[in-house]
């Protein structure tokens, strides 16, 4: 019997890369207090809701509306090398055909030079995801930041037919070089 637990034990740790991190299940009701999110293996992809959610007693940004879109959701995604800004957002009503839609997400290294993402309008379309084209530095956990979203007449257009502005919450720290910092990790350490 000893030597099947041991196989067990074998096959379990041969499969763990070096850097995994395992965490054991909380057993008792004081351990389910402290949570440690594991180290992330290449193919993980960890989100982070920045915005309201209603029941749950949320403290975060509420959800942006403007005459043409309404933000779902919008937060933080998390891989091994980094942090990017996503957004997912609902067409209320058809918008003027050949309109272009501009995505602007915060730099907070340089305020003043957003990151810039967008798509033209097809008609029909029901909704989009948008996520930062590269990975974010400088973010802070517990500060809000803003995602603005234009609707444009064209792709080359200056004055809106349209602005959301949807604020979020970072729950993850990039303020370091090396892989962000998740909530759970950063209140581990204080």
């Amino acid at each position: 019997m000893k030597w099947y637990v041991t196989l067990a034990l074998l096959v379990l740790c041969s499969s763990c890369t070096p850097t995994e991190k395992r965490t054991e299940a909380p057993k008792t009701q004081s351990d389910k207090k402290r949570v440690v999110t594991p180290y992330l293996r290449p193919d993980q992809v960890y989100a982070f809701n920045g915005t309201f959610y209603a029941g749950k007693g949320s403290k975060n940004p509420e959800l942006a509306v403007s005459s043409y879109l309404k933000a779902d959701i919008a937060g933080l995604r998390v891989t091994q090398n980094g942090a990017s800004i996503y957004i997912n957002v609902k067409v209320l009503k058809e918008i003027p055909k050949d309109s272009y839609i501009k995505v602007e997400f915060p730099d907070p290294n340089n305020p003043s030079a957003p990151y810039v993402n967008g798509i033209d309008y097809k008609s029909g379309d029901k909704g989009y995801k948008f996520t930062s084209p590269s990975d974010i530095s400088g973010l802070k956990i517990g500060k809000d930041y803003k995602i603005k979203i234009s609707v444009l007449k064209t792709k080359d257009s200056t004055k809106p037919v349209d602005v959301l502005v949807q604020a979020f919450r970072s729950y993850v720290d990039t303020t370091k070089p090396g892989r962000p910092v998740t909530l759970s990790e950063y209140l581990d350490t204080k």
